[in-house]
């Protein structure tokens, strides 16, 4: 593992940041020590196993929090996922329980087909902890592939910019259909396509109010969903194991290697959900200026072509399941309230253009 190249304010910085309140730096301490316990017969080095945080992600449900692990020359990276429970909402409470469950179960069994070390990988777990309901595992190489598109596609990419990131996302694609050849979990809920509408009607109540939404975008969305189901009914639906939130920022990548991580959303579903979430997710790009329909274009043909070259983006589950997510995206894109108020106006503009795409989308039929 590289050494860290934040100095000792750095170190306290990130920190301050983590350690919000006595209960959090308890719980902080109590992981670290056990960590330590389990991890110091891997370390030889002469000096104590010291473990020191660098930085600090805060995400909707969990703080990921970057570490070092090392005892002299030996370096360990690793990032601990802890996940927050409200103490108030008790049935929010044993969901995020069971997802965290869930998500090591699943890396467990997918080390075998994924080491972390191979070119199509999991992160390795080095402890689970349920009592405090954290999980750690190694530090894998790389960086999202959405900050990797986001830094190298914007307007006219280098042949070379361009090259690197197509197989990035062939890779993911390669990844994705081993991925769905693994013969599904007994673990999460089944979904199938036939319940489709009936969750996207309950995520179009979170956009009727919307003054850019209107009540026959509701009507032709769902007609749209129930005309492409139909038009697969005489085919038996495959239920495989999904990731289901198989996002880019979910993807590392790095030189001859993907990692996929995060996989608190599994369950059995059509393979379409997550093929057809990596496509949208990248044309989600199209809302910024600064990048182009050809650019996406040629990066979602290489992720179809590692998925499988049969593969017919033309298929109606996949045309439902895209849109799907589309209605999700615009969801996201209407929480306008805690911008400022330049965030606000641009967003409002991503979310014409999004709303603008879905109805020529469900136009074409």
């Amino acid at each position: 593992m590289p050494q860290s190249r934040l100095n000792n304010d750095d170190v306290e910085k990130a920190t301050t940041a983590l350690l919000r309140s006595p209960e959090v730096q308890e719980r902080y301490d109590r992981v670290i020590g056990r960590l330590a316990e389990t991890l110091a017969p891997d370390f030889k080095g002469d000096t104590p196993l010291r473990i020191t945080p660098l930085s600090t992600i805060r995400r909707p449900f969990s703080d990921l929090v970057r570490c070092r692990a090392q005892s002299g020359s030996q370096s360990l990276g690793l990032y601990m996922k802890f996940v927050r429970l409200s103490g108030q909402d008790k049935e929010e409470d044993r969901r995020m329980i069971y997802n965290l469950e869930k998500e090591v179960a699943v890396m467990r069994r997918l080390s075998k087909t994924f080491p972390s070390d191979a070119p199509l990988s999991v992160p390795k777990i080095l402890a689970y902890f349920p009592d405090e309901t954290v999980v750690i595992t190694q530090e894998n190489q790389g960086l999202p592939l959405l900050t990797r598109i986001a830094k190298s596609a914007k307007g006219f990419p280098g042949k070379r910019s361009l090259s690197g990131l197509e197989r990035h996302c062939h890779a993911a694609g390669e990844w994705l259909s081993t991925f769905h050849k693994i013969a599904p979990f007994d673990l999460g809920r089944q979904e199938a396509p036939a319940d489709l509408p009936a969750y996207v009607r309950l995520r179009l109540e979170k956009l009727w109010k919307s003054a850019a939404f209107r009540q026959r975008d509701v009507a032709s969305i769902l007609s749209y969903i129930q005309k492409q189901i139909a038009a697969a009914s005489n085919e038996k639906p495959a239920l495989r194991g999904t990731h289901g939130d198989f996002s880019l920022s979910n993807i590392l990548a790095a030189a001859g290697q993907v990692t996929v991580l995060d996989f608190g959303m599994y369950h059995q579903a059509s393979p379409y959900l997550d093929v057809s979430y990596f496509c949208q997710h990248l044309d989600d790009f199209l809302t910024h200026p600064l990048y182009l329909q050809s650019t996406t274009t040629a990066l979602n043909d290489a992720f179809l072509a590692g998925y499988g070259r049969d593969f017919d983006p033309r298929h109606p589950l996949y045309r439902a399941y895209y849109v799907r997510h589309m209605v999700n995206h615009l969801i996201g894109l209407s929480r306008f309230v805690s911008l400022t108020p330049l965030k606000r106006l641009y967003q409002k503009q991503q979310y014409r253009h999004c709303l603008s795409t879905l109805r020529k989308w469900i136009s074409k039929g």
